[in-house]
């Protein structure tokens, strides 16, 4: 009995590692572009509000987008994506210091 129980979680478990993984590529990309991110990620960030998307979301979108590769052109993004790095390190830090 132990051993069918055993299998039937095998199964169960390679069932749903199969789901995720087909979830995973359809969100994927679904998420190619920053809109669709935001799309699909909504629900993360505010889970009591319903996602209505509409032309701002796109004009926002699209407003980050031209932005993040005017600063890649001029050769600025790396510094930001630096300073990034080093405001989640410090962050880490805090959280995790023990004083």
């Amino acid at each position: 009995m132990r051993a069918i129980r055993a299998e039937r979680a095998r199964r169960a478990a390679t069932l749903e590692r199969e789901r995720i993984g087909k979830d995973a590529e359809r969100i994927w990309a679904r998420c190619q572009s920053l809109a669709g991110f935001v799309r699909e990620a909504w629900h993360v960030i505010e889970p009591s509000i319903p996602y209505v998307h509409g032309w701002h979301i796109d004009a926002i979108c699209a407003h980050l987008t031209l932005h993040r590769e005017n600063l890649a052109a001029a050769g600025r993004m790396r510094v930001r994506l630096e300073d990034i790095t080093e405001r989640v390190d410090a962050i880490r830090d805090d959280l995790t210091s023990t004083t």
